[in-house]
């Protein structure tokens, strides 16, 4: 009985294995709610080694009957954006991730990764009367999840930045971001 015991107990100790957890290869940073309105800039340094890795900045564009305050973010060195070109607005957006969506190397619907030096996450148009109208992807965004990738040591690290456009006061809220330890991982929104 006691030769049996301990043959249980050994194959119990042999199918035991150590797991990985997500949280051990993720690095969570918060962004305290930093807002992005217009005229000022607020950075990320998104895997906590006290270098900026993107800007979140505005610009300005208009007309004679309108105006449009352009809400971007600019990756910094070498780092990346999930991004396409949009013909009818004439220039690149990125999407909103929903929470659990893969943040990989893949492209679809016309994304791809790039390093331009500047994307439009959402845009905020306004008439000659002083209506406004937001547009584009992050329109109405409630913690929505946007895909980034960081370069590092020659590598690439995939990870998101969590915020919401807040309609209201004109400006985007940063919640909170995360990027994978481990290079060319995928990481699911919100994770």
């Amino acid at each position: 009985m006691k030769s049996f015991c301990l043959l249980a107990l050994l194959f119990s100790l042999l199918g035991c294995k150590k797991e990985t957890s997500v949280i051990t290869e993720t690095i969570y940073t918060d962004l305290s709610n930093k807002e992005v309105k217009y005229n000022q800039i607020q950075s990320v340094d998104i895997n906590n080694d006290k270098i900026d890795d993107f800007y979140f900045v505005t610009s300005l564009i208009g007309g004679s009957d309108f105006g449009s305050t352009l809400f971007k973010i600019r990756p910094l060195l070498k780092n990346r954006l999930y991004i396409k070109y949009d013909e009818v607005k004439d220039y690149h957006v990125t999407p909103a991730f929903n929470k659990d969506d893969m943040i990989n190397a893949k492209s679809e619907n016309d994304f791809q990764w790039g390093t331009y030096s500047a994307v439009t996450v959402e845009s905020l148009y306004t008439t000659s009367n002083d209506q406004t109208t937001w547009m584009g992807p992050w329109k109405q965004a409630q913690h929505k999840y946007l895909p980034v990738c960081v370069f590092k040591d020659n590598s690439y690290y995939y990870g998101w930045i969590e915020l919401s456009v807040n309609e209201a006061d004109e400006k985007i809220i940063l919640h909170k971001a995360a990027l994978r330890k481990i290079a060319s991982k995928e990481i699911g929104a919100g994770q």
